[in-house]
């Protein structure tokens, strides 16, 4: 397999993160679902990248310098009118 066959090898966010003896090779964090509900510690381990397949994406946050917008939001009174309220 070369490098064009390898596409994770250069993928930005793996850079740098592949054990240095072994190119192929991921330390990733395993856990058993919810930590709060079971009694399985999360564990590291060392993983082989066999293949690569398209995922969702994931928007990153950027850093807001301005403060969020509050939306004005909808909510029936006992009169039976709607009223708008400002959420904070």
């Amino acid at each position: 397999m070369n490098e064009i066959e390898r596409p994770w090898r250069s993928d930005p966010a793996l850079v740098g993160k592949f054990h240095p003896s072994y190119p192929d090779h991921l330390q990733v964090l395993v856990h058993d679902g919810e930590p709060r509900r079971t009694a399985h510690q999360p564990e590291l381990c060392w993983v082989r990248v066999v293949a690569e397949e398209l995922g969702p994406e994931r928007p990153a946050l950027a850093h807001r310098t301005d403060p969020p917008q509050r939306h004005a939001s909808r909510r029936r009174s006992t009169s039976g009118r709607s009223s708008t309220s400002r959420s904070a």
